[in-house]
């Protein structure tokens, strides 16, 4: 289908309706109605969900789903490995999002909300990609929906739920009102911040430390598994045996960067093998990894200011973490550490007293050198408009996810399992 409409559009008006039609918005399953895509109802074969009794068709779940593969792969240059997205749950994320859609429309219906003939037709002629020379043309309109196996009637469906959703959205948002104390406490709460020393020991950096003999790599490499388990650990991180060559430069002809180059596997299995023996030794790792935290940490509760030698000598670098405040989900440089964020910000807190460690995904984190940042009133009236801003748009999306939670949980929504077990559902994506 590609090679198609490249032929007939060229390959800039190919990217645009791509981009167009396979967009879609990923958490409220609405996508934009300047945007086109997705057919209701129709198709063959059964359906993919049911909505309050509403079909969701396989066909319109295949094309929504063959859609999104085709936007990423637009974005990637066709370098897109299709597995991923298995792996990723594409599939039920694209079916809760149609199943989204379908029920913001049905809300919609129900209160009343209309979009006129005039406004959908005005709405369409209006989108860049079905003009030429900056003017709407019916031909060229019936060509792209029809290399994109779509027919208007189904699409101008599609356009008309899109701003049926759009304006509902708009009305559920414009609930949201805020008061001069919120918008005061907003600012209060940005602004009252905190900031530390850290060092993380890492189990990738501890397994520098683990030595495993040459024997051990020959003898796992010997037997089934272990040679099974070196050429799975080499396929999900290839990236480590690239080859050291000089980067090529980007052809500017076709915009195409030279692909990446490894190492085969006959030539770096031994290697492989002694990283398949390291995070075997999970036990090792860990007795590694609590070893030089307590070292580091002795020696920091006698001099609370000697983090950075102590790390340094150990082979880590300590850093001073960005001011955050406890609104903040993730800390730069360590990662979502909520235990952290409650203890900076909590009254007389021990972090205060001496240094604390906090442990994630197996890395060992010593903190120390808890800095208190208050918020300064006087920046309030510089600021005040811009967190207002941000205030409203808050509580405008809380307000729009709890009406979407609960209209979602009152709903009759029937899934059709097999979706989950089939294989990738595929639309004809061959040249006409």
């Amino acid at each position: 289908m590609f090679e198609m409409m490249r032929k007939v559009f060229g390959p800039a008006a190919v990217t645009v309706i791509i981009g167009a039609i396979a967009m879609v918005f990923v958490f409220y399953g609405v996508f934009n109605p300047k945007g086109g895509g997705g057919l209701r109802g129709g198709g063959a074969g059964g359906y993919a969900a049911k909505v309050n009794g509403e079909s969701i068709s396989l066909t319109e779940f295949s094309r929504e789903y063959q859609s999104r593969i085709q936007y990423y792969q637009g974005m990637m240059k066709g370098n897109v490995n299709i597995d991923l997205f298995e792996k990723m749950g594409l599939r039920n994320q694209v079916l809760e999002e149609l199943v989204r859609r379908k029920l913001v429309v049905q809300e919609a219906d129900r209160l009343g909300f209309v979009v006129s003939d005039d406004e959908m037709r005005d709405h369409i002629q209006e989108m860049p990609y079905f003009k030429k020379n900056g003017v709407f043309q019916p031909e060229y309109y019936q060509a792209v929906l029809k290399a994109n196996h779509q027919v208007p009637s189904e699409f101008e469906r599609a356009v008309r739920d899109d701003l049926l959703r759009a304006d509902l959205m708009e009305f559920i948002r414009g609930r949201a009102k805020i008061s001069e104390t919120e918008i005061q406490r907003e600012y209060l709460d940005r602004e009252d911040r905190r900031q530390v020393e850290y060092v993380v020991i890492t189990r990738d950096q501890a397994k520098k430390l683990l030595l495993v003999s040459s024997k051990d790599a020959e003898d796992l490499l010997k037997t089934e598994q272990g040679m099974k388990s070196a050429k799975d650990f080499y396929e999900s991180r290839k990236f480590l045996y690239a080859k050291n060559t000089p980067k090529p430069k980007k052809d500017l002809k076709t915009e195409a960067s030279p692909k990446a180059e490894y190492f085969p596997f006959e030539e770096v299995k031994s290697k492989v093998a002694v990283e398949v023996l390291k995070d075997q030794r999970s036990e090792d790792l860990s007795k590694i990894v609590k070893g030089i935290t307590d070292e580091i940490l002795e020696g920091v509760k006698k001099n609370p200011g000697s983090l950075k030698q102590l790390a340094k000598a150990k082979g880590f670098e300590a850093e001073t973490s960005e001011k955050f405040n406890r609104k903040d989900l993730s800390i730069k440089g360590i990662g979502e550490l909520p235990e952290l964020t409650d203890d900076a910000f909590k009254e007389n807190t021990d972090l205060a007293k001496g240094p604390r460690v906090y442990s994630s995904r197996g890395n060992s984190i010593i903190v120390v050198g808890l800095k208190t940042f208050k918020p300064d009133l006087n920046g309030f009236r510089k600021e005040r408009d811009k967190v207002a801003s941000e205030t409203i748009q808050k509580k405008e999306n809380f307000i729009f996810n709890e009406w979407m939670t609960n209209l979602r949980s009152n709903a009759k929504i029937q899934m059709n399992e097999a979706i989950a077990k089939a294989p990738a559902p595929g639309s004809d994506t061959s040249e006409d």
